[in-house]
This record gives structure tokens, C-alpha cells and sequence, in this order.
């Protein structure tokens, strides 16, 4: 038999070990994966084209909040959730040219996953239940796994016979795929109305899969232009009059679109030197003004452009509009993933002009006059970057010659990313998630220390010397032969 893996049986101790946490026994959701392929994250159908994806292959959507995971790949791998809802959906991704499959799972189930041709199946001790759980798997083994008209209209790479006839003529596949699509989601939704025995026995699977197929085919309609404006009204007052209970709907990506027509196409375009930008303000304003969606739907859209605020507005910009969010949707747990993702501080450390702040990978805060202090009597070298800076990440190969040949010199990598996500794999992928002074920089925007030495286009770099005196606030960058020498001029001293 194999072997779980430590982490997660240290998981399970954590959730299950403690007395009296029965509750937690009895709430939780075990998936048990039984050697899960590995997700092929690109292919090259043709020459000079590359087709990839960052998806992870497993979402858990509980009360529309996602938690994204990648099982380890060929081991018998679990996962323990704990859920808000009563109802939660498993998302499968995975195959990079298919739709992911879909799973209702309740609050308690333990579900075991093996794999046919790739694909997951859920075997469980009902099997009444089981087959009812593989709605999805089973439609598409009746087509013999292949790509169904549904897949082939979202992802028509998969016949196309050359790139120009993919990139020229990518409407035109859709086109062709469209009706042929439609018929065979109109035809599962009359069979699903049909199948009377599922909906009396398994409501909530019923009632999800019902979702699925109908704002399916409201979103091929629309990208087709065959929903009309008195069609999408009745569309939106249905879905405002009825009352949410799935932990997520199709409707949500249908609502996207209709959005982008209704209000980010009419929004203030925002000219600057380097490019233009939508005013995602005046954006989140407008849809929290949309009376014609209901508050919960609305909620949705408005983390979204909130997220979008955060990524290119200012921290003050994201604090008023993060207010305004917590004031309408009393939902602290999403203001929490805001805070979280981009380094909204409860505390005012974040907002302190007399130093630099940081966050570490571990969420600790601290000061770069403190890592100073904790290095006196040592050369340190500071290299400001962030994960969306090209040049920054083309000096790092040269760092790391640099951390071999002077192993007597503290590196400081500090990343002036607003969204902590990004700053996490940026680092991952170049090495600095292992090195001890790897941070994030919470105060750019308030710093007098950056506005004293002039601070502007990354990368930067900055040099001290022993006594931790700033010696050069525009150090070389470490592809540079003259960054060795004065490095090793202040070593010597």
C-alpha cells in the first residue's frame, strides 16, 4: 500500500488530534487521491507555438471563496478541508485542452479519486451516490473521451491544422463549433430535467449542474450575439429575484461579460507616459451603483475590481475602496484576503514614514534598520526588484555568482510588489525564498528613507559597509564587473 504523505499526516494531526475537536472530525472534507497524473502545463500543436497554463489542477469553491491546490503528482496524496458551506464544488483541471469536471461534494463526505484515462473518477462506499458524483466523467465517457463540441468551441487549438488557421481565423472555428456545442448542452439539460430520481435524491447536484448547463449556454449566446438586450434583462431580474444557495454559479462568469459592455467599456481610459490603464475607481463605483444585480452577485464583481484597484492603484486608493468593500459586504473574510494579498496592514507600520518596512515570507514585520543592525561588522548589499520587472529578474543568474563568490556579504533582496502572491513565486522562481533576507516592502509608498536617497525606476541597489553606513545609493548592479571590486574595497576595511 502507499504511503501518504508527512506533510499531510501532520495536517491530519493538526485538525483531528486536539481533544475535542469532533466537530472538526465530522465538518471536514477528505479527498483521498489515488497517484494523480502530472498536469502537462504546456504543449506545441505547432512550430513556434507554445500553448501554457498556470491553472492549479485542483479548486475547492466554498461560498464563492476559492482555495486552489496542486496534489503532488503519482503518490497517494490527501487533502482535508474544512468548509463554510454546507455544499462546496470540486473543480478538476485536468487536461490544458478540456474543461475541468465538476463535483458537489458535502460537508463530511470522504471521497477517493483514481484515475481513467487521465481523468478523475470519485469512488465512494454508495454507489448510487458515486454515479451521481460522476455526472460529468460519465458524459464525457460516453462521447469515448474524446473532446466533446463543447471543449472544441472553448478550445479550438485542438482542430486546428496550422497556427495562421488558429490565430486568423479563431471566430471562424468558433463559429463552426457553436451550434453543435449548443445542441449537446441543450440536449444534457433536457435529459438532466428529466432524470427525476437524481433530483429527488441529490437536490443540491441537481441544482448546480442545472446552473452549469443553462449560463453555458447564455455565454455561447452572447459570445455570439444571440442574446438580446431584453433577454439579458430577464437573465439578470431572475437571478436577482431567486436566492443564492449554491457555493458557486455559472452565472458569475455570464455576469463578467455583461459587465464589461455595460461598464468597463464606458469607463475613463487613463493615459500615461509608459501606456493607458482603466480607472478601475470609477469602475467599482458604477457597479456598486448597478441596481440591476443583486448584492450578493454583486459583492463578487466588486472584490474583483477591487483586486484590480490594488494591482494598479495607490495603497491609499485600496484602503478607501478596501473601506467602502467591508462597509457593503460584511464580509470579513474576503476584506481579510484583500489585506492579506496586498499588504494592507491593520497596524500603522505600513504607514510609518521614519523607516522602511518589511514582511518576510513568514508574515513577520520588520525594519531595514533592524536587519542593519543585526549585520554590523558586515558588508551588505540591497537589491530592490519586483516580480513584474524584467530587467530585475535578468540580474538575478548574476546574483547568485555574486552570493558564491562572496559568501562573507549579506544580500538583501527587498521587492517593491504590491501583491504579495506575486512577490511569493517571483521568489520562489529565482532562488530567494531560501535565502534569509528575502522581504517585501510594505511602506514604498510613505518611505522618507526612499524619498531621501531618490528612489524611482527599479532594479536599485544599495551598498553599506561594516559600521552599516550607506556608502552607495546607487550601487552596480551585480552583472557588472565593477559591483566585485567594490565589494571587494569595503571588505578589506
Amino acid at each position: 500500500m502507499k504511503k501518504p504523505s508527512t506533510s499531510l499526516l501532520l495536517l491530519l494531526g493538526l485538525l483531528f488530534c486536539k481533544p475535542g475537536n469532533t466537530q472538526n472530525q465530522d465538518s471536514a472534507i477528505v479527498l483521498i487521491l489515488d497517484s494523480i497524473p502530472t498536469l502537462v502545463r504546456s504543449i506545441s500543436p505547432f512550430p513556434k507555438f507554445t500553448m501554457e497554463t498556470k491553472k492549479y489542477q485542483l479548486t475547492i469553491f466554498d461560498n464563492f471563496n476559492e482555495h486552489r491546490f496542486n496534489p503532488r503528482p503519482g503518490v497517494l496524496d490527501t487533502i482535508i478541508f474544512l468548509p463554510q458551506s454546507d455544499h462546496t464544488i470540486l473543480s478538476f483541471y485536468y487536461e490544458i485542452t478540456r474543461q475541468p469536471l465538476d463535483y458537489v461534494v458535502r460537508r463530511g463526505d470522504t471521497l477517493g479519486f483514481r484515475f481513467v484515462n487521465g481523468m478523475p473518477y470519485v469512488t465512494v462506499h454508495d454507489k448510487k451516490k458515486e454515479a451521481a458524483l460522476n455526472y460529468e466523467y460519465n458524459k464525457i465517457a460516453k462521447h469515448g473521451f474524446r473532446h466533446t463540441p463543447f471543449e472544441l468551441y472553448k478550445e479550438p487549438v485542438t482542430v486546428s491544422k496550422s497556427v495562421n488557421e488558429l490565430l486568423s481565423y479563431k471566430s471562424g472555428l468558433e463559429n463552426q463549433f457553436y451550434l453543435p456545442a449548443r445542441g449537446l448542452l441543450t440536449g444534457e439539460l433536457s435529459v438532466l430535467n428529466s432524470w427525476k430520481e437524481f433530483k429527488q435524491e441529490f437536490l443540491h447536484m441537481y441544482e448546480f449542474y442545472h446552473d452549469k448547463l443553462t449560463n453555458q449556454i447564455y455565454s455561447m449566446d452572447r459570445a455570439q450575439a444571440q442574446l438580446t438586450a431584453d433577454t439579458i434583462k430577464n437573465i439578470l431580474y431572475a437571478n436577482k429575484a431567486k436566492p443564492v444557495s449554491l457555493s458557486y454559479s455559472y452565472f458569475l462568469p455570464l455576469l463578467e461579460t455583461i459587465a464589461d459592455s455595460a461598464i468597463l467599456k464606458k469607463a475613463t481610459l487613463l493615459r500615461y507616459s509608459n501606456g493607458s490603464e482603466l480607472d478601475y475607481r470609477e469602475v467599482y463605483d458604477k457597479t456598486n451603483e448597478w441596481a440591476d444585480v443583486n448584492d450578493f452577485y454583486k459583492k463578487q464583481l466588486l472584490f474583483k475590481y477591487l483586486q484590480k484597484i490594488g494591482d494598479k492603484f495607490s495603497l491609499s486608493d485600496l484602503e478607501k475602496y478596501l473601506s467602502k468593500f467591508a462597509e457593503f459586504s460584511k464580509d470579513t473574510l474576503l476584506v481579510k484576503n484583500i489585506k492579506s494579498k496586498f499588504l494592507v496592514a491593520d497596524n500603522k507600520m505600513a504607514l510609518s514614514k521614519d523607516s522602511l518596512y518589511m514582511l518576510d515570507a513568514q508574515n513577520r514585520q520588520l525594519s531595514l534598520q533592524q536587519v542593519l543592525n543585526a549585520n554590523k561588522g558586515k558588508v551588505v548589499y540591497i537589491d530592490f526588484w519586483a516580480s513584474w520587472c524584467f530587467p530585475c529578474r535578468q540580474q538575478m543568474p548574476h546574483a547568485k555568482e555574486l552570493w558564491k563568490q562572496f559568501e562573507d556579504v549579506v544580500f538583501v533582496y527587498l521587492s517593491v510588489d504590491k501583491n504579495k502572491e506575486e512577490w511569493a513565486g517571483a521568489a520562489a522562481a529565482e532562488g530567494l525564498s531560501s535565502r534569509v533576507h528575502n522581504y517585501v516592502v510594505l511602506n514604498a509608498e510613505q518611505s522618507a528613507f526612499l524619498k531621501s536617497i531618490d528612489f524611482g525606476p527599479i532594479p536599485r541597489y544599495l551598498l553599506y559597509d561594516k559600521d552599516g553606513k550607506l556608502v552607495h545609493k546607487n550601487a552596480p548592479g551585480p552583472g557588472s564587473e565593477e559591483i566585485k571590486k567594490v565589494i571587494e574595497t569595503y571588505l578589506k576595511k
